[in-house]
């Protein structure tokens, strides 16, 4: 059974990355010579809402392959949560892959590189059919955070899924959500940072993180689905620490 964890914790991210930064998105040369879309321009505005820093962009060709890259500098975030640049890497691309509309189908492929403060770079390479598939399950998640903001919890309880309960009841674990939510307040919006797909027993189990803002205290916040399950049943969440 998933542990279910409560704890206060202090945000640097709530409050340090969502202030939009104006004149940040620097084109390198070959992005000179292209012109991006207003939705692809809007993503690069909300990774920039995210994390700050430098955001520049190009459009490149490789083995058949299509991809939009984009490359993040000067990031204070990357200072503070110096092991969560996997995860993030992937949040960067989902927060510009879901910006998108009929440019989805132009890329095979997003690439993100991070340029930490000692001038060291990381390229990640994701996938535009694995965003997509992702970005579908956040409409469960919102729903889900929907619920929670109008403290529904029967249809908390009818969106769980059966499969993580032997131990712990729905009940008791709606309970201790009730408890949780009265500490932490009202929500006032969800921030991803990021996700990972485990197979467990062949089974795509997709682990998606964020952030829940609050009028009270800001809290983390973990989904899992599993991918195989076509009913649209959540298998549970957590506020982890």
């Amino acid at each position: 059974m998933t542990k279910f964890y409560f704890s206060i914790i202090i945000m640097i991210f709530s409050t340090s990355c969502v202030q939009k930064k104006e004149g940040e998105i620097k084109p390198t040369l070959s992005s000179n010579l292209i012109s991006i879309t207003k939705n692809e321009d809007n993503g690069i505005k909300e990774i920039l809402r995210y994390y700050n820093g430098i955001c520049s962009y190009s459009i490149g060709f490789n083995n058949q392959i299509t991809y939009f890259e984009l490359k993040l500098s000067k990031s204070g975030y990357f200072k503070v949560f110096k092991t969560e640049i996997d995860k993030s890497a992937r949040n960067i691309a989902l927060l510009f892959y879901k910006n998108l509309e009929k440019e989805r189908i132009k890329y095979d492929e997003i690439h993100v590189v991070i340029v930490l403060h000692n001038g060291s770079k990381r390229l990640y390479k994701i996938k535009t059919s694995e965003l997509k598939v992702v970005d579908e399950k956040l409409i469960q998640v919102n729903q889900l955070i929907s619920y929670l903001k109008s403290h529904n919890f029967d249809s908390i309880k009818n969106l769980l899924s059966d499969d993580r309960f032997e131990v712990m009841s729905k009940d008791e674990f709606l309970s201790k959500v009730k408890n949780a939510e009265n500490q932490f307040g009202d929500i006032n919006e969800f921030m991803t940072s990021g996700y990972r797909i485990n197979t467990i027993e062949k089974n795509n189990i997709l682990h998606l993180e964020g952030n829940l803002l609050r009028s009270i205290q800001p809290s983390e916040f973990s989904v899992d689905i599993d991918l195989n399950d076509k009913s649209g049943k959540i298998l549970i969440f957590n506020y982890t620490k």
